[in-house]
């Protein structure tokens, strides 16, 4: 799980496999980039095999990490919450909150 700033608009686009990609740098697998940090891995304790497969509620934070990024030319940052995953099934996620503190410099 990744969250991030940017000062642009993150767009996907097909890379020459076909595969979408960000316009964006927000690292690879469990690595960062220049515009996004790892909040952690969305992994529980529960087999992906269960028949039951109730949402439970799992808690991440940025562990104090702080970055900055310097707004567009039109005064805009985009804030981003992503996944990065080599898990190739359906990944079905709720996010019930999020939490951000943005200061002017």
């Amino acid at each position: 799980m990744k969250t991030g700033l940017s000062p642009v608009e993150p767009v996907p686009s097909a890379d020459n496999m076909g595969d979408d990609r960000l316009n964006i740098d927000i690292g690879q697998q469990s690595m960062g980039g220049a515009d996004g940090i790892v909040l952690g891995d969305l992994s529980t304790d529960r087999s992906c095999e269960r028949e039951n497969n109730d949402f439970i509620l799992k808690d991440l934070d940025d562990g104090g990490t702080n970055f900055q990024v310097k707004s567009s030319t039109t005064e805009e940052a985009w804030v981003i919450v992503a996944t990065d995953s080599a898990f190739e099934r359906f990944t079905r996620l709720y996010f019930e909150s999020l939490s951000l503190a943005l200061t002017p410099l």
